[in-house]
Parts: C-alpha cells; structure tokens; sequence
C-alpha cells in the first residue's frame, strides 16, 4: 500500500520514521547478531507494561534495554559446529560474550594538598556564625568559622562563597556527585545560624569524601585563603573557567578514566530515576512521621503534667486538713509525674533533633542524584542522535561505492578490494574521523554511566556510616533519658515500698469486735453500768456463788466461836456482854469485807483486760 505521509512537517510523517529507525536498530543489534528474538519480546515484556509494542518505547530506551539484554544473554549458536573463519573479518574478531575490554583514557589530572590524606583523616567544622547587619548601601550577611584538622586550616567564609563553591563543583565535576547546600530559614536568626552551621559541616564533609573533589584547587583555595579581597579575586578567576565537555578534559586525582562496559551499568542508569523517587518519598514519609510522634509526645507531656498539678493541688487540700501522709504521697506523686513529662518532653526534642533534621538532609540529595541522571541522558541523547547520523551516512556510502568519500586512511586503502564486498568491514574503516568522534561520545557516556553508579553507591556507603554514628549517638541519648526514668520509677518502689504499714494492720479489728459484744450486752442487761465487769454473766454467778459460801462459812464460825465463849464463860463466870466474846465477830466481819473488795477489784481489772483470763 502506497504511503501517504510522505510530508516531512507531518507528525505522522515523524512517527513512521521514528519507528523505522527503531526497527532497524533491533534488527541489527538483536536479530542479525543471532539474539533469541522471543527472549528478547519477553524482555521487553518484563521492563515495560505492553512492552512488546514498539510505539511504546523511545529509540534511546531501547538502546539502553538492548545493552541490558546483551550483557545478561548469548547469541545462539551457529547450524554449522566447525564454521571456517571469515578471511575478511580475522583482522577484528569479536571478544568472548561476557569479556569486557578495558578502556582507560587519560584526562585533566589535578590534586591538592587533600589528596594526600584519606577521607576519614580530614575533619572539618563551621562553627562561630556571625550576623553582620549593613548600613547604607550595604546588605547584612552572615559568615562562618570553617576549620579542617590535621592541617590546620582557618579561615573565615560568608554563607555566598559557600554557593559560590558548590556550583563551581557543579560545572567542572559532571560526573562527580555534588553533595546538597541546604540553606534553612527559621523566624529567629540565632536558630537560623545554628541550623546553617549543622548544615554546611555536612555539605563540606561530604566534598571532601570525594576522591576527586579533595583534589579541586579552588576547595583548597576555599579553605585556605584568609584575606576576604584575595578570596573575591580568586573567585572570579574561577568562574571564567569553562565546563569539561570532552572525556580527556574531566579531571580527576589520578589523570585517568575508565570507560569500560561493566555488566549492569546500563540497568543500573535505567533504573535510577525510580529509585531517586522512592529514595525522596520514603525520607519524606520518615521525616513527617518523627515530626508527627514528636507532636505527640508534646502532647503526653501535656497531660502528664497536669496529671502532676492535679496531684499537687490534692496534696495541699490534704495538707490543710492536717492529713500529713496523705499529703507527702501526693506530693510525691507530683514530683514523679513531672519526671514522667519530661522523659516524654526529651523524647519529643530528640525526635524532631535527631530524626527530623538527619533524613531532611537525605531527602535533599535528590538534587544532586538528578543533576547526575540528566547529565547523563543528555549526553545518551548526544550520542544516539551521532549514532544514527553516522549509521545512515555509511549505509549511503556502501550503496553509492563513492570510494573517494569513504575517507579512508592508509590502513583501510591497503584493503579496498576486501572492503568492497564486505559491508559491515567497509563500515568500520570508512569516515575515521567522525567514527572517532561518535567512538569519543559513546566512551564519554560509559564513563558517566559508569560514574552514576559508583557515585551512587559511594554517597550511599557514606550514609550507611553516618547513620551508624547517628543511631550510636541516638541511643546514648536514649539511655540517659530512660536511666533518668528507671531512676525516677525506682525512687517511686522504693518510697512506698518503705513505709511502715503496720499501723494500719487488721489486728486492730478483734477490738472493735469485742466493744460491739460489750455494747450488745448492755442492751441485754441494764443494770451493768461503766466501771463493773465485762465477764459474762455465768462468770459473775460463779463468783456470786463462791462469795456467799464464803459468808456461811463466816457464820458457821462465828456461832461455834460464841457458843465455845458461852461455855467458857459459864465456867469463868464471864459476863454475856464481855468485849472478848464481840471481838472475834468484828475480825471475821472485816475478813469478809476485804473479801467482797478483792472481788471487786479483780473485777474491774477483768473490765479493763477482758481477753486475759
């Protein structure tokens, strides 16, 4: 069928070309490299939703899944087991599937006095923040202290010279990851001040963990260079220098590059924008919810706290009615509860200090991670559109046999006749020049997938230490708060634990018990008033019984006496009102009386002892 769209300002004119090209290039890097085409469909399939349609990829992914696909598969094998070796193509044989070929290209080599140390021997600290406000026609700025040990460095930087330094790392490093300069701003400047000092230790700490960077001239010049007018002279000169577009102009402390192909690079570039995403989201959840638990421990505080005024206004209600222990355990109870709302008080502040502000700053390096992804999918970009010009000139060539502009060189002239029958050889030795030229963009893109992950992976390990090092801090300071709270809840066992409680024993109810039985007896028998005996009644007819035997026995007595006096007064011719004879009756009278008093006493002491028989 005749197509219609043959006008190159039709956008369905672009579309159909844009799916030839991408057409051709999986027929020559898939199918005629011997590439299993339904593993390949079932590839796309796996990276992409409906990933088998070929509108819905751009020619650069499939680039980028093609590399993936070849780096993890092998070509299928040839029909004929003993093949005979091509004459035409012995001179560039391919490599073994797997084997990656190193390429190590020179570049820009540059170091400083940082890199003859390693990272973790370089301290460096900004500290010292100092608002200086401006007069007429002067604007207020801040500058900081910023120190390195070992070596000794000081001077003094304003918190511009500190941007300044980070996009000048930004322009003359592509390559490298350039760690976020967070710049916070806070309704009071002294907590503006404190956060930037936090903040920018981090920013300088985290250059001079790059190789690379420790070598740049100007961070030395940063850290060196005390005079403020010699600094601003540097660093105009510095801003004139031009960004590295080719690979030999990158500089690094070792003067090389590697390019090489490593397995995976690709995919792990593929991948990157998807985790830079997740990475951002998840450190952004992180932060709000530490936020959020610290709102709410300041919320429990709260109402600890007025859980201890409510035990201090209970205390002093006790104390005016004279109830002193009452009292003392209420103000206890007040001193243990604001303890308890302050553990919860700490707990807030660490959360928002130790928790918050850490992951802020990870949810910041997004920024540097893209900067590193866009730089890369801009020279990917490069280097496709080189890729497809240069494939198209050659194809042009082979079919027009225009020897003259092939442009070929001594070594590709010595094999013209070979070159003639041979398209794919003919190819490899025809334009020299631009073939280098697009051979420099692919080596260039390598060495910037290649970065993009080791970079990655770098700034990664350096987190891993630095929240090692954080969660170490984090749980000293959770020891101190929670020793603080065993403290206090011990002091809490060990007050109550203490108190005699003895006085409030049940031993104290027997004698309740026995005054009830005392009153109930009463009511029983009137006649027993305060003062007689408690015994029951059988006790007291007991000793009603035994007083007045007693008596009889009195009597008996006292009869047997007079009739014996009877007798002997009748034979002593005594008269019968003789005082002798009277005598033995009022002894015997008082005998009895002591009697009834002793009963009386042992009574009354019965009354007051009633469980002592």
């Amino acid at each position: 069928m005749e197509n219609l769209h043959t006008d190159p300002q039709d956008p369905l004119y672009d579309h159909e070309e844009q799916r030839k090209k991408k057409q051709e290039f999986i027929q020559k890097e898939i199918l005629d490299k011997r590439y299993d085409r339904i593993d390949f469909a079932s590839y796309m399939y796996e990276c992409k939703e409906d990933g088998t349609n070929i509108d819905n990829w751009k020619l650069e992914e499939l680039m980028d899944i093609v590399q993936d696909f070849k780096d993890i598969h092998k070509p299928l094998p040839l029909e004929d087991e003993n093949p005979q070796p091509d004459p035409s193509t012995e001179d560039h044989a391919p490599s073994e599937v797997g084997e990656v070929e190193p390429v190590i290209e020179q570049t820009r080599k540059e170091i400083s006095e940082l890199s003859y140390f390693k990272k973790s021997e370089l301290k460096v600290k900004v500290f010292d923040g100092l608002i200086k406000k401006g007069g007429f026609l002067q604007f207020s700025f801040t500058s900081f202290k910023v120190t390195l040990d070992p070596l000794e460095y000081f001077v003094r930087r304003r918190e511009e010279d500190f941007q300044t330094l980070r996009k000048y790392l930004v322009k003359m490093y592509p390559s490298q990851f350039i760690p976020p300069l967070i710049i916070p701003s806070c309704r009071k400047k002294e907590d503006e001040v404190l956060k930037k000092e936090k903040f920018f230790t981090k920013f300088l700490t985290n250059v001079i963990r790059n190789r690379n960077l420790r070598g740049c001239m100007f961070l030395q010049e940063f850290l060196t260079i005390r005079d403020e007018k010699e600094f601003k002279a540097q660093k105009r000169l510095r801003e004139k220098e031009k960004e590295p577009t080719l690979l030999s102009e990158q500089p690094t402390a070792t003067g090389e590059v590697d390019a090489s192909g490593y397995k995976d690079v690709w995919k792990f570039s593929y991948k990157m924008p998807e985790f830079i995403n997740n990475y951002t989201a998840i450190n952004k959840n992180i932060q709000d919810a530490t936020l959020a638990f610290a709102a709410k421990a300041t919320e429990l505080a709260d109402i600890v706290y007025d859980l201890s005024k409510y035990y201090e206004v209970l205390g002093s209600i006790y104390n005016n009615m004279e109830v002193k222990n009452m009292y003392q355990i209420h103000k206890f109870m007040s001193d243990v509860m604001t303890c308890w709302g302050d553990t919860y008080m700490e707990q807030s502040v660490l959360m928002e200090e130790k928790f918050s502000k850490f992951f802020s700053y990870h949810y910041h390096e997004d920024v540097p991670m893209r900067e590193m992804i866009k730089t890369r999918f801009n020279l990917k970009e490069d280097y496709a559109r080189a890729e497809i010009r240069l494939t198209e000139k050659k194809e042009r060539l082979v079919k027009s046999q225009d020897f003259e502009k092939w442009q070929l060189d001594s070594t590709g002239m010595a094999k013209i006749a070979r070159l003639k029958n041979n398209e794919e050889m003919a190819k490899k030795f025809m334009l020299p020049q631009e073939s280098k030229i697009v051979e420099q963009k692919r080596n260039l893109l390598q060495y910037f997938s290649n970065q993009v992950k080791d970079q990655t992976t770098d700034m990664l390990d350096n987190n891993y230490t630095d929240l090692c090092m954080h969660l170490i801090d984090y749980a000293c300071d959770q020891k101190k708060i929670y020793s603080k709270a065993i403290d206090n809840w011990n002091g809490l066992f060990e007050y109550f634990n203490g108190l005699d409680l003895s006085i409030y024993d049940d031993e104290a109810e027997p004698k309740e018990s026995a005054k009830q039985e005392d009153q109930e007896e009463k009511q029983v028998n009137p006649s027993i008033k305060n003062g007689t005996s408690a015994k029951p009644k059988e006790n007291q007819e007991e000793k009603k019984q035994e007083s007045s035997i007693n008596q009889d026995n009195n009597k008996e007595d006292d009869h047997e006496e007079v009739d014996k006096g009877k007798i002997d007064g009748k034979n002593n011719g005594s008269s019968k009102n003789s005082p002798d004879l009277i005598k033995p009756k009022s002894d015997k009278e008082a005998e009895s009386k002591k009697s009834d008093e002793d009963d009386k006493i042992e009574d009354q002491y019965d009354m007051i002892n009633p469980f002592d028989e």
